[in-house]
């Protein structure tokens, strides 16, 4: 986990609304972290989280500061703690985390629409870099992560298929602090863990996936930038009409 941010004042910074600067604590920073995980989808319900030790030895922590995150992602509903031999700490079904997403982003629409420009940008960036500085292993990668999200079945599959995808397409750019903003952003997001509401944002993926691919293949700067465009525009759709739906 990177350390916190550090702020220098350099002086005037014009007319402009600032928010306070907060320094976070080491445990909410851990909660981010965990949080950011599972939103992708690089942990899913059912899936168990590392033994203590070796969380807080991966994310640089105390395990006072862990036991403290753990138990506040177990009171917000993303992880429960089972014993005995079997035991550990396992992601739950997520209904309570993403109804409660649902309804911050219900309550303040502007903040998807944030998000989402934020991903458009970075997206479209990467995509630009990928297509200067890709490498025949990149594309050998894009195509395998491409076709494993059209043969699995599985929603959380699917998900790791495109998390795998996009990953790809970020490492393409050789830009570690791109990738670094990237990984930051897709955590932003809570696509739903259920097959039957997640379908709509799977409908295009593939095929915007394709573009995408196609054009850093041929190099194809503008087009790898449209394809990036009109992945993000399907994806707002796609979520603006399941907030909608599960309001």
């Amino acid at each position: 986990m990177p350390p916190p941010v550090r702020y220098v004042d350099s002086g005037y910074l014009g007319d402009v609304d600032r928010d306070p600067i907060v320094q976070k604590s080491v445990v909410e920073d851990v909660l981010d972290h965990i949080r950011s995980m599972i939103h992708r989808g690089d942990i899913g319900p059912g899936g168990q989280l590392p033994p203590e030790r070796v969380l807080a030895e991966q994310l640089g922590v105390g395990r006072l500061s862990l036991r403290e995150a753990i138990g506040r992602l177990a009171a917000e509903g993303y992880v429960v703690s089972k014993r005995g031999a079997k035991g550990g700490t396992f992601v739950t079904e997520l209904e309570k985390p993403f109804t409660d997403w649902v309804a911050a982003m219900r309550a303040n629409p502007g903040s998807l629409e944030d998000i989402l420009d934020m991903r458009t940008a970075l997206e479209r960036r990467a995509a630009i870099l990928a297509c200067q500085r890709r490498t025949d292993g990149d594309v050998v990668e894009m195509k395998d992560a491409l076709a494993a999200f059209d043969t699995v079945e599985g929603v959380m599959e699917k998900r790791h298929a495109d998390n795998r995808f996009h990953h790809a397409v970020a490492s393409a750019s050789r830009s570690p602090r791109l990738i670094e903003a990237l990984t930051v952003n897709r955590g932003e997001l809570f696509p739903p863990t259920h097959r039957e509401m997640y379908e709509e944002l799977l409908s295009t993926a593939g095929t915007n996936h394709s573009e995408m691919l196609d054009a850093i293949i041929d190099r194809d700067e503008p087009r790898a930038a449209q394809a990036v465009e009109n992945h993000i525009a399907d994806t707002r759709g796609s979520l603006v009409a399941l907030l909608a739906r599960t309001g």
